[in-house]
C-alpha cells in the first residue's frame, strides 16, 4: 500500500467515530436502554476515541511500509443546530512499520458544514512544501451529517438488543457494568448496506461500512455506569478472516465518554488555505488519494 494512503486513510477512520453519538439506539437490557437513550439525549460531552490497526506484514509478494496503525481522536462534542454532532478537539496519528515511523498531530474542528484542522507535525512525504502545518485549513464538507438517520438507528439497534449482560468490572475506579455479544453475518450486511455512503450520504459512516466490507465483528462491548445509567465505553474488535479458515485480529475501535452535560464553545477558526472537497471526499470514500491542490480561502 502506497505511503501516502496508508496514514491518511487511516485518520479518517479516526474522525468519524464520533457518530456514535448521535446514532445509538436501545437493548434490550434496561439499564443498557437507559444508558443509550441519555447518549442519544445528551446535548454535549467529552469524547475520546481510539483506532489500532494491526496489518498482515505483507500485501502479496512486498512489504508492508507500515503494519501499527493507531488513529486518536479526543475533544468536546455538542449537537448544532439541526442536531449535527460537531467536535473541538485533537487529533494524533502514527504509522509503523519496519525503519518507518510516522506521526501527525494537532487541533480539529469537525463542524456541521466543513473540517478544520492546524497541524503541529504532519511527515515531509505526504506535504513536501509543509503548506499543512502550522496553519488552520478548511474543507468544505460535512462529514458526520446523515440522510437515513431512522435506518441506522433502527440497524444498531438489533445489534444492541442481542447484548448480554457480563456483570460488573472495576474501570479506572468506576463500577460499571459490562454488556457483550456480537454480530450475525445477517446483521453485518444489514449495517454495510445501511452504512455506506450511497445510502446514509455520509463519507464518516461510509468508513465504517469498508471495515464491514471485508472483516467480521469478533466483539462489540459496551460498558454502562451503574447508578448514572452513562454509557462510558464502547469496544469493537475487528477481525480478517483467512481463506484456510483462520482469521488474525485486524482492528479495536474503542469510544469513552465522560462529562455528560458539560458547557461547551466550539470556535470557527479563521483559516489560511482551502483544500478541495472533492480529493477530501475521495480519502473518505474510496481511499485513492490524489495530490491535495489548495487555495487561498
Amino acid at each position: 500500500m502506497n505511503k501516502r494512503k496508508t496514514i491518511l486513510v487511516a485518520g479518517g477512520l479516526g474522525l468519524l467515530a464520533i457518530l456514535v453519538i448521535a446514532l445509538t439506539g436501545g437493548g434490550s437490557q434496561k439499564s443498557l436502554r437507559r444508558a443509550a437513550d441519555s447518549l442519544l439525549a445528551a446535548e454535549s460531552l467529552h469524547a475520546k476515541t481510539e483506532l489500532k490497526i494491526n496489518l498482515p506484514p505483507r500485501l502479496g509478494k512486498a512489504d508492508r511500509p507500515f503494519t501499527l496503525i493507531s488513529v486518536l481522536v479526543e475533544g468536546d462534542v455538542q449537537q448544532a443546530d439541526d442536531a449535527t454532532p460537531e467536535l473541538t478537539g485533537n487529533l494524533l496519528l502514527e504509522a509503523r512499520g519496519r525503519g518507518n515511523v510516522f506521526f501527525a498531530d494537532g487541533e480539529t474542528r469537525i463542524l456541521k458544514d466543513e473540517v478544520l484542522f492546524n497541524l503541529e507535525n504532519l511527515p515531509v512525504l505526504l506535504n513536501p512544501s509543509g503548506s499543512l502545518v502550522k496553519k488552520w485549513t478548511r474543507v468544505e464538507t460535512s462529514l458526520l451529517k446523515i440522510s437515513n438517520g431512522e435506518e441506522v438507528r433502527q440497524a444498531l439497534t438489533e445489534v444492541l438488543a442481542n447484548l448480554a449482560n457480563a456483570g460488573t468490572e472495576k474501570v479506572a475506579g468506576e463500577k460499571l457494568t459490562r454488556f457483550t455479544g456480537g454480530l450475525t453475518a445477517e446483521q453485518e450486511e444489514r449495517l454495510f448496506e445501511t452504512l455506506r455512503q450511497r445510502s446514509s450520504g455520509s463519507p464518516a459512516l461510509h468508513q465504517i461500512a469498508r471495515l464491514l466490507s471485508t472483516n467480521n465483528v469478533k466483539s462489540l462491548d459496551v460498558w454502562v455506569v451503574r447508578g448514572k445509567k452513562e454509557i462510558r465505553r464502547i469496544a469493537v474488535q475487528f477481525v480478517r478472516p483467512l481463506s484456510d479458515g483462520r482469521e488474525i485480529d485486524l482492528a479495536l475501535l474503542t469510544f469513552d465518554f465522560t462529562d455528560y452535560g458539560k458547557e461547551i464553545a466550539i470556535d470557527r477558526p479563521a483559516t489560511a488555505l482551502n483544500a478541495r472537497p472533492e480529493v477530501f471526499a475521495r480519502v473518505f470514500g474510496s481511499g485513492d488519494l490524489e495530490e491535495i491542490t489548495l487555495e487561498s480561502p
